[in-house]
């Protein structure tokens, strides 16, 4: 293990020990820096995780009123769930977005409605819009359920949209999906409540504490040491290990002998490409 106490004394010896508060917060900074760069540069099997997404059922209890001019939508006979504001609201083919919920029977649009008011309508709340794990660094994909082996189908949020203007329905798992800032955008939206399982790449937490164990394969240290010594150069000049041109250079070096001996299992093909007929023997659960 390298506590982030130990990885502060190593970069300190390479910048020939400095001392005072300055130094200090710069210490901190590239070794902090140093992990984060070396998360950026592949899909590491170390930072591969797992979460989970509950998907929300649609809500549709009552009627409500649009009045033309106004942004408010009154419920009447039911109550807006709490998680509301992070859904929409469909009504006549039309979709809109909301931007908060005032009460259990108001909810605020984005844009006041601007056709005829109307009362006493049917609509459907949905919601199709869920947060990112507050690590994630790079998304891997979905996986809905056991009925759906691959998951649904990664597209562009402008595929979304369309697809917004051309089915209005629901179905249990979405068929696609997209990723919008820190959101991960599903369509359909569901039409149950269900968890969803996701996979994605996690950023490492940043270090404070000094008893804190780094997020980080120590069998990969050396390109953590070499990652610490270019984010040194950078912001305190030379180090122990040379210039910042230098000290590229070797980070480079050892980032190419850490991705050849990454623990990652050489591929034999999927299971799920043969039909689910015969898994092969090595691949066998036990």
């Amino acid at each position: 293990m390298a506590t982030n106490a130990e990885l502060k004394s190593y970069a300190r010896r390479q910048a020939r020990d400095p001392v005072g508060a300055k130094a200090d917060t710069l210490i901190q900074a590239a070794v902090n820096d140093a992990l984060a760069m070396i998360a950026r540069e592949r899909q590491w099997a170390w930072y591969q995780s797992h979460g989970a997404v509950t998907l929300q059922a649609p809500y549709s209890t009552g009627t409500i009123t649009l009045t033309n001019g106004d942004a408010t939508v009154v419920l009447a006979t039911g109550t807006w769930p709490t998680w509301a504001a992070s859904g929409k609201i469909l009504y006549d083919g039309k979709w809109m977005r909301i931007a908060s919920r005032t009460s259990g029977t108001d909810i605020e649009l984005q844009t006041a409605w601007a056709e005829t008011t109307v009362s006493g309508a049917t609509y459907v709340l949905y919601r199709d819009e869920y947060t990112l794990p507050t690590d994630c660094g790079r998304f891997g994909k979905l996986y809905p359920g056991s009925g759906w082996v691959y998951g649904g189908e990664p597209v562009g949020f402008d595929d979304i949209l369309q697809a917004y203007n051309g089915y209005s329905g629901s179905q249990q798992y979405p068929s696609m999906w997209a990723l919008y800032k820190d959101q991960i955008i599903v369509w359909p939206y569901p039409s149950d409540n269900t968890t969803v399982n996701l996979m994605y790449y996690r950023l490492p937490p940043v270090l404070s504490l000094d008893a804190t164990v780094a997020d980080w394969d120590t069998m990969q240290n050396e390109l953590l040491y070499r990652a610490i010594d270019y984010q040194l150069s950078i912001t305190m000049g030379t180090v122990m290990s040379g210039d910042p041109g230098t000290t590229r250079a070797l980070y480079k070096d050892a980032l190419d002998r850490a991705v050849k001996s990454e623990k990652v299992p050489q591929s034999r093909g999927s299971w799920f490409g043969t039909g689910g007929r015969e898994m092969p023997v090595r691949l066998a659960f036990p």
